[in-house]
């Protein structure tokens, strides 16, 4: 489980490490219309939540159209958790439970408890961690022919703060 956990993380960083290297995306940072919008800091963000727990899969929807929903307690609390992305500014949060199945490594290198956080609809307590990126230091490749490294993380595409 610890391994699964670890890759977990390293695979949303990636992702998020990806995306701020893209050019395509790094394009509407420069879009007008978004800038007249949103503001001169506009940048694509996106927030990820873990955690880990139990939930039902199940069909909903018509003969037309079907959508899978997931029901389970842990399916709301992993929905508080991705709300608290953006309360704390933090592009991954995980939970306490995922937190304490991940290997003593990933969690003494990389991760930081964040708060401990009460959610009173749910009467649920539990620390917060994260994985702080330096997305300053990310910066997209020179050479557009250049693969991106095969490994989970390198040290020249990504700085981790520790």
């Amino acid at each position: 489980m610890e391994t699964q956990c670890d890759f977990a993380v390293f695979s949303f960083v990636k992702a998020m490490v990806k995306m701020h290297k893209q050019p395509k995306i790094l394009r509407y940072r420069k879009d007008q219309r978004l800038l007249q919008k949103f503001g001169c800091n506009y940048e694509v963000g996106l927030q990820f939540a873990l955690h880990v727990g139990w939930a039902i899969e199940g069909a909903t929807g018509s003969e037309h159209k079907i959508d899978v929903s997931f029901l389970g307690p842990h399916i709301e609390e992993l929905k508080l958790l991705l709300t608290a992305t953006k309360q704390y500014g933090a592009h991954l949060l995980l939970s306490e439970r995922f937190h304490f199945s991940c290997s003593s490594e990933m969690k003494t290198r990389f991760c930081r408890k964040v708060d401990r956080v009460h959610f009173v609809s749910h009467d649920f307590l539990t620390d917060i961690y994260t994985v702080d990126v330096n997305m300053n230091s990310v910066t997209p490749p020179a050479d557009k022919s250049r693969k991106y490294p095969s490994g989970l993380l390198h040290e020249n595409d990504i700085d981790i703060k520790r």
